[in-house]
């Protein structure tokens, strides 16, 4: 049975709660559809196919870290805007202070996005100790930079660190 609203007041009934309960829930439920298809539409966070297989070479990546700290070489890379592009150059050192020649040196800058982003560039011997390259493109943002040293015998160095390309 109705009753008439005297006062002419709106009244909150059982439809009204109902209603807004739906509707609250309706958009939070919404909003995380939308956020879950965001996440995982884009990156997948997928950095190794197998976590499994790589996990066992642990042990020769300590045992390469182990010949690379007995080696003492010293390497300062520096790393220049060019225009849209960037010069990259490598001064490597032994222990005593000599430079080290006849070396393959390479550096990946890696893209947090994803791998489509990297880039990579094989540096030349200049002078005696001194490997340059450059980047023909390079965009601004945060990349990991890789520098591989590696000999006759295999990986001899190699060194991963943060940069801010502006």
């Amino acid at each position: 049975m109705t009753q008439a609203n005297p006062s002419g007041e709106r009244r909150i009934t059982g439809r009204t709660v109902l209603a807004v309960f739906v509707g609250f829930f309706g958009v939070i439920a919404s909003v995380n559809a939308f956020m879950i298809w965001q996440a995982t539409s884009t990156h997948t966070g997928i950095v190794v196919d197998s976590a499994w297989r790589s996990s066992g070479n642990w042990q020769a990546e300590i045992d390469a870290a182990r010949a690379q700290r007995e080696l003492g070489w010293a390497v300062d890379l520096d790393i220049a805007r060019n225009g849209a592009g960037a010069d990259v150059e490598a001064l490597i050192v032994d222990a005593a202070g000599a430079p080290v020649h006849g070396i393959d040196v390479s550096v990946r800058m890696i893209s947090p996005v994803g791998p489509d982003g990297d880039r990579a560039v094989t540096l030349r011997e200049q002078d005696s100790g001194r490997y340059t390259g450059a980047f023909a493109e390079l965009a601004a943002g945060r990349w990991q930079v890789l520098l591989d040293v590696r000999t006759g015998a295999g990986r001899a160095y190699r060194s991963q660190n943060a940069l801010v390309v502006r």
